[in-house]
């Protein structure tokens, strides 16, 4: 750009030219040469300085300062010489320009013969890399060696860094090129999550191929770090012989811990590739792949078979669980996509565990036929706890739908503490999977016990958050695997829960279910027994579940001391949850007062409250419920026979009543408590001196025991009981604190 001037003072004398000075001047370069130019006897030196690149190609840039020679020697050779330095230089390809950043040193020598140049040396360096190569470079003849140190890779771009050291070399003979290759690379990472973890480390290589006109061919690879192992040795036109082993799938793929291998063999022909392997994995995976693929991969004809077992697949599916082996036998014909392939993939008497719904599936046999993009499913077994499960239908992956059809055979399904559920019906999964499939059908509930738990422990408030300090591993993998950790958290990725998180369908599939339960469904627990009766509908969506309907009292009861009260109104709802939501009412009238149990909340953990008209304190008005007359006239045992009927009824409810109680019946200790088999025993223990108490305990069959503790001193007690069975007992007992 700009004026150029040029100027050139020259003579020739027999075909030999000698410039005396020649000089080009613009804004961009300044060259200039001088020298003999002729056969036999040229002898040129040149220097060259360009401030910037970018006028001369599109998308170069940097400046460039050269000296440059080229002398004709005694034996008809030319010698050539180039010494420069570069700064900043760029041809627009992004690695090569990051690489060049900054001042590169550049030097060729070199000697040409024959139109064959030997390179004496050639080089490359910048604080980034070092790159040398020597050799002869010529049709046919062409023998170069090379070298490449690069302390840190960063410059690359998109993720990549570590650092390289390699030697290289690159024959050329009868029409067919050798090129070897060996190195070392420390700690790369290419940016690749999946990847990285495997080339941690220093990783080795040794490379050994061939290009001729048929292509590139390899004849051995060799790369080794701590995790990987890579090995092929052979002549592709006859057999590679292929050898690798990950030591660790969980690197690439969390949740799947242990060793990948690969053996066989994979040979060229004119047109295809033909391959035979055999791979082992996790989870006792063994496959055979065994075929041909065309050299573009435009057509397949690939066999897979073998077998694994679904147990692989656990870490994936968090809390549930899933066993049994699998059977493939899949052919991929044709360009490869999903209408190439077909087969079968079968498992055959597995086990499936879903603790979120109490269900356990066993002798599960499940096939699943594949063709031309489309998987027919068919599979059935048998639920733990009675009845059986089968399941039926299409799924097509080129439109995205899906047509499954689920049959419900007296399938029960339980949560020991909550619920047990006998279900009958069908049910049908339908639609293209991104507007949300429908889920329909009708199911029919059998006989059904619903438990409002017993908390044990009167009064017991729910457990807080617990900050677990110093545990270790084996009870924190514990805690993953029963859903109480975060998925995705330290926790979870040590108990090998590595699959990916979930991610909500943007459109959740719909409802449209018809429930009907006219009877039998039954609620029992804290001295309710209530059977119950209705039809519900579910519909919303599996992220938004909107029951409608409820079921009603068909009859009922509450039990408490012996006394029975008949149950006046029922009612049991379903909220998004899917948890029992109850009301239950017991009414009474005695002496003018009517008296109100009411039972209310979700069934797991509902509130119970004491109503009377005239208006009277709950602990008052069960009082006067049980024993027909006021708190102030109760005695110790009917006060603790109070208790215990609190706590038959309230559980966590019953802290406030019982805590009334106690201080409204002058006691020091008012004590409720269950035994393993969930039995429960009232304790109410007083003062009657400094050193002399007295409790009476009273269990949910009636039997009392009266326990006298007189403190003789500091160490020494005597003691004594007498049960309403006629047991008694009496000692002196030596005690001292440590």
């Amino acid at each position: 750009m700009g004026a150029t001037d040029l100027r050139v003072k020259a003579e020739e004398k027999s075909g030999v030219i000698t410039l005396r000075d020649v000089q080009l001047t613009n804004d961009q370069i300044d060259a200039t040469a001088t020298g003999v130019y002729g056969e036999g006897v040229t002898d040129l030196s040149a220097r060259l300085d360009i401030s910037s690149l970018t006028p001369l190609l599109a998308g170069w840039h940097g400046s460039l300062s050269a000296d440059a020679s080229l002398r004709d020697t005694d034996d008809g050779a030319r010698q050539v010489e180039v010494n420069g330095i570069g700064r900043d230089l760029a041809f627009g390809q992004a690695q090569v320009d990051n690489a060049l950043a900054g001042e590169t040193r550049l030097k060729i020598t070199g000697t040409e013969r024959d139109g064959i140049f030997e390179i004496g040396q050639a080089q490359v360096e910048n604080p980034r890399l070092n790159a040398s190569a020597s050799g002869k470079l010529g049709k046919g003849v062409t023998d170069i060696a090379a070298a490449l140190n690069a302390g840190d890779l960063s410059f690359l771009g998109n993720g990549i860094s570590g650092s390289v050291d390699a030697e290289a070399q690159l024959v050329e003979e009868g029409g067919v090129r050798r090129i070897s290759a060996t190195g070392r690379a420390n700690n790369l990472s290419i940016g690749q999550e999946k990847i990285d973890p495997v080339l941690r480390g220093q990783t080795s290589f040794d490379l050994a191929a061939t290009q001729s006109e048929s292509g590139i061919s390899l004849q051995r690879l060799d790369v080794a770090n701590p995790q990987l192992r890579i090995g092929a040795t052979g002549n592709p036109a006859e057999a590679l012989n292929i050898d690798a082993r990950l030591n660790d799938l969980a690197l690439i793929q969390p949740g799947f811990p242990g060793p990948v291998e690969m053996r066989g063999t994979v040979r060229e022909t004119a047109q295809n590739f033909v391959v035979d392997l055999g791979v082992t994995a996790p989870g006792n995976t063994q496959m055979r792949i065994a075929g041909s693929a065309a050299r573009d991969f435009s057509t397949t004809d690939i066999g897979i078979t073998g077998s694994t077992n679904a147990s692989i697949a656990n870490s994936a599916i968090r809390t549930r669980s899933i066993e049994g082996p699998i059977t493939l036998d899949l052919q991929v014909n044709g360009p490869p996509s999903l209408e190439a392939v077909s087969g079968r993939v079968h498992l055959q008497n597995g086990d499936v565990a879903e603790p979120g719904l109490g269900l356990r599936i066993e002798g599960l046999d499940v096939t699943a036929d594949l063709q031309n993009g489309r998987i027919q499913v068919d599979g059935a077994g048998n639920v733990a706890a009675g009845g059986r499960i089968a399941v039926s239908g299409p799924v097509d992956l080129r439109a995205g739908t899906l047509d499954i059809g689920v049959t419900l055979d007296n399938v029960v399904a339980r949560d020991p503490n909550l619920y047990e559920i006998t279900l009958s019906g069908n049910v049908r999964m339908a639609g293209r999977n991104a507007d949300g499939p429908l889920i329909s059908g009708r199911i029919d509930v059998g006989r059904t016990e619903i438990r409002i738990p017993s908390t044990g422990l009167g009064g017991a408030k729910s457990i807080p958050d617990i900050k677990h300090i110093g545990d270790k591993r084996p009870p924190r993998s514990t805690r993953a695997k029963a859903g109480l950790e975060p998925f995705g958290s330290p926790a979870s990725r040590e108990a090998g829960l590595g699959g990916p998180p979930a991610t909500p369908p943007a459109n959740p599939p719909k409802l449209d279910l018809f429930i009907s339960a006219p009877n039998q469904i039954f609620i029992r627990g804290r001295g309710v027994d209530a059977e119950m009766g209705g039809d519900l509908r579910v519909t919303g969506t599996t992220r938004n579940v909107i029951p409608i309907g409820h079921l009603e009292l068909i009859r009922g009861r509450v039990d408490l001391l012996g006394k029975r009260f008949t149950l006046t109104e029922g009612l049991v709802e379903m909220q998004g949850s899917l948890v029992p939501v109850i009301r239950l009412v017991a009414e009474t009238t005695q002496d003018g007062v009517t008296t109100r149990i009411i039972i209310d909340g979700e069934a797991r953990d509902p509130d119970i409250t004491f109503l009377s008209s005239p208006e009277m304190p709950e602990e008052e008005v069960l009082s006067q419920l049980l024993f027909g007359r006021g708190l102030d006239n109760i005695s110790p045992l009917q006060a603790a026979q109070l208790a215990n009927a609190i706590a038959v009824l309230a559980g966590r409810a019953g802290d406030g009543i019982v805590g009334r109680l106690r201080n409204q019946v002058g006691l020091d200790d008012l004590d409720l408590a269950t035994d393993d088999e969930g039995n429960v025993q009232v304790r109410a223990g007083k003062y009657l001196t400094d050193n002399l108490y007295t409790d009476v305990s009273v269990d949910d069959g009636g039997k009392s025991t009266l326990n006298l503790n007189l403190d003789i001193s500091d160490t020494l007690r005597a003691r004594g009981s007498v049960a309403s069975d006629g047991e008694s007992t009496i000692g002196v007992y030596f005690e001292r604190d440590y």
